[in-house]
């Protein structure tokens, strides 16, 4: 009987109390079997060669379990299925807010920058990978804006280089004509004469225009690079002893600060120093009743480029002049030409650099230009 199989089926040691037996309706409950054991506080009424005098067996229908065990399994489904769905949800509300958004935002930003407003920002807060996505892109837009400003800046440069040619070829003919008459009437005047201050201001006047004129042709010119390994900081030398006695005349104290470590670069010799000239004439035409200048040259930390400029300690330069100080014929100044700092660009552009100003209130030396080129590995 499977009854019995619940004992001696197996070895004594191992053997169960209990089974799960089902009835004839097909109802399931557990039985349990506990045998009573002949003991010799039952010798008087037993025979002691009798092992076990009897067995109990207890029946525990589980028919309410079941049905209660169903009942609370399908409760525990329904939960289960209403949880899953709120965690759905709250992960979809979460990635709407953290990924979805934030990449329409990026969407949005980029078609904008593709129509060419290089302006637009991506502002989203936060330390996740997608705000530092966002980061790269705005630093990203910011080298497109200046990589198209530069494109602009050459652009015009070009095309006021071709009319600055035509224009300077038609005049210096008769800027020739001119001067060269004015000085014969000259040389027919008397010193003390009011026609001859009159002329003189005629011969001024044409000698300035023909300088003019020559600048136009510098600038216009399309003059063969010869690069070769120099010392910056020689040019930089060289450069203030030729405005030296200039600067002396009009009180200027000036400074050259260099830094030794600056490995020579390849680069143009006459072109590089017509930089630092202009550089200077500029700083020395700022300044009117004395004044500090300081020429300088820099090894970035990154030791593949050097910086050099010129510091000076005039009015400094109106923020809305900034954007417009190295195109052709702007000009601040009664006297200016207007070509001198757009040469500087286009020299410093064939080298493949950059240069730039520097405004700064509050400091002794307000005004700072400043020329980075690469270091060259030969």
């Amino acid at each position: 009987d499977a009854t019995c199989q619940i004992c001696h089926k197996l070895a004594p040691e191992t053997r169960a109390k209990s089974i799960f037996l089902k009835d004839k309706q097909g109802g399931e409950f557990l039985r349990n079997v506990s045998p009573i054991l002949n003991r010799k506080d039952c010798y008087e009424c037993h025979d002691p060669k009798v092992k076990i005098n009897g067995i109990i067996l207890m029946d525990f229908s589980l028919t309410k379990i079941n049905r209660q065990i169903s009942s609370n399994l399908g409760k525990l489904i329904i939960l289960i299925v209403i949880m899953v769905g709120l965690l759905i949800m709250v992960i979809s509300s979460l990635m709407n807010k953290l990924v979805i958004k934030k990449l329409k935002l990026l969407e949005k930003t980029s078609k904008l920058i593709g129509e060419g407003k290089l302006e637009e920002k991506i502002e989203i807060p936060g330390r996740d990978e997608i705000s530092h996505l966002a980061d790269h892109f705005n630093r990203m837009t910011g080298n497109l804006k200046e990589i198209q400003r530069h494109l602009i800046q050459s652009e015009k440069l070009a095309a006021t280089g071709q009319l600055a040619a035509g224009i300077a070829h038609e005049l210096n003919n008769p800027l020739g004509n001119i001067l060269l008459y004015s000085k014969l009437l000259l040389e027919e005047l008397a010193p003390g004469d009011i026609k001859y201050k009159n002329t003189q201001k005629i011969v001024d006047n044409t000698i300035r225009s023909k300088n003019i004129v020559s600048a136009l042709l510098d600038y216009t010119r399309e003059s063969e690079s010869v690069m070769t390994l120099i010392n910056i900081n020689e040019i930089a030398e060289k450069s203030l002893i030729m405005l030296r006695h200039h600067m002396e005349i009009q009180q200027i104290n000036f400074r050259l600060d260099t830094d030794p470590s600056i490995p020579p670069i390849l680069c143009d010799r006459n072109q590089i120093q017509q930089v630092f000239v202009n550089l200077i004439q500029n700083a020395v035409q700022s300044l009117y009743n004395g004044g500090k200048i300081e020429v300088f040259t820099r090894l970035e930390e990154d030791e593949e480029n050097i910086i050099f400029g010129v510091k000076d300690t005039g009015p400094g330069i109106p923020n809305e002049c900034l954007d417009k100080i190295f195109e052709p014929f702007y000009t601040t100044k009664e006297d200016g030409t207007g070509l001198g700092l757009s040469i500087c660009y286009g020299i410093v552009e064939r080298h493949n650099g950059k240069i730039w100003v520097e405004t700064q209130n509050g400091t002794e030396l307000k005004t700072i230009f400043k020329v980075r080129l690469p270091i060259t590995k030969v």
